[in-house]
């Protein structure tokens, strides 16, 4: 199993016997699956994970595989890349399978089923490549690979815009301008910061994505040899609040009520007045635990307390009591003896 989005490994298991698996302990998120076997093509699905939630993924293999093999050299020296990554992707840019190549430079992909792929070869110091292959059953394809050494390398930090803390385990993808096929991809570390290696001079789009936060997209060209600094912010995802307030005698829409949003520090956070229908609109709330308090001069005031999540937006309606009018006062002049 993999994050959705790169080929960072999260849990792997085998079948038993039975053909059955279980992959526990899984923290709440998007996952890619991967299935493979000997001499059968593997299988990917996607799978979202809720807390406490037990979801099934049955894989049905095709036999007769196809394989990918070939080599990976140094197009100045011609001398071998050990270790380098070859991966396989479908046209769509899922992730497929990977291996590594061996002391010669050698490497072989298996349990490809039959389509269209785009194969990649990365290596340290070395710029990526990638190249197409179409693939019929039971095939064995040849793509050899040249890497340019001295690539240029981009790294930098991601922070919150509103708050301009840093954000750990956003995910940075690298795509080639005018493919949706992500050539490298990588997650901040605990302080907000990345780095991607091994990018052949070109022009790309960086995709950054996080949870809670907008997706933003940034495009750069890269020169040989370049160390690129390129620092992101992420807008968070904003939640609304919406509603309407009513007389609770006689159901009248009421205009001119203030609606105010107090966070969990009692810091006033917004405030309007309800229009002619007695209707409310708040934008732009982060998200967190708000309470919603309604008043007026003529009613009496109501709170409520609501949790937000990022772009979520809320009904919170209000029906509030009228003020009853006080009695007139009474005074009584002691020497008159009248009521005034």
């Amino acid at each position: 199993m993999f994050v959705v989005g790169t080929t960072i490994p999260v849990k792997s298991t085998l079948t038993d016997a039975t053909g059955q698996y279980l992959v526990s302990g899984l923290d709440e998120g998007e996952y890619r699956v991967v299935v493979p076997a000997d001499n059968f093509a593997s299988q990917t699905s996607t799978v979202h994970i809720a807390p406490n939630e037990i979801e099934s993924i049955n894989a049905d293999l095709t036999p007769n595989p196809a394989t990918v093999s070939g080599r990976v050299v140094d197009t100045g020296t011609g001398a071998p890349i050990a270790n380098a990554l070859i991966q396989a992707f479908t046209t769509e840019g899922t992730f497929v399978t990977s291996t590594l190549t061996d002391v010669n430079g050698q490497y072989t992909l298996t349990g490809l089923p039959e389509g269209i792929f785009t194969i990649s070869a990365s290596a340290t110091d070395f710029a990526t490549q990638t190249q197409t292959v179409t693939l019929t059953p039971n095939e064995t394809e040849t793509v050899d690979f040249s890497l340019i050494p001295n690539p240029a390398s981009l790294s930098g930090i991601v922070t919150d815009a509103q708050t301009g803390s840093s954000i750990a385990g956003a995910l940075v993808q690298v795509f080639v301008v005018g493919t949706t096929i992500s050539v490298k991809t990588t997650l901040t570390d605990a302080t907000g910061q990345y780095r991607i290696s091994s990018l052949p001079a070109g022009t790309y789009n960086i995709l950054l994505s996080a949870k809670g936060f907008i997706n933003q997209t940034v495009s750069i060209t890269l020169i040989s040899n370049e160390i690129k600094i390129l620092d992101i912010t992420l807008n968070p995802k904003f939640a609304a609040i919406i509603g309407v307030v009513l007389d609770a005698k006689t159901g009248i829409r009421l205009a001119n009520i203030l609606i105010e949003v107090f966070n969990d520090q009692r810091v006033l956070v917004a405030s309007i007045l309800t229009d002619v229908n007695g209707q409310y609109k708040i934008f732009d709330l982060p998200e967190g635990k708000f309470t919603i308090k309604a008043s007026s001069k003529d009613y009496f005031p109501e709170s409520k307390i609501i949790t937000l999540t990022p772009e979520e937006t809320e009904v919170v309606n209000f029906t509030l009591a009228k003020k009853t009018e006080l009695p007139p006062v009474i005074h009584i002049d002691p020497q008159q003896g009248n009521l005034v």
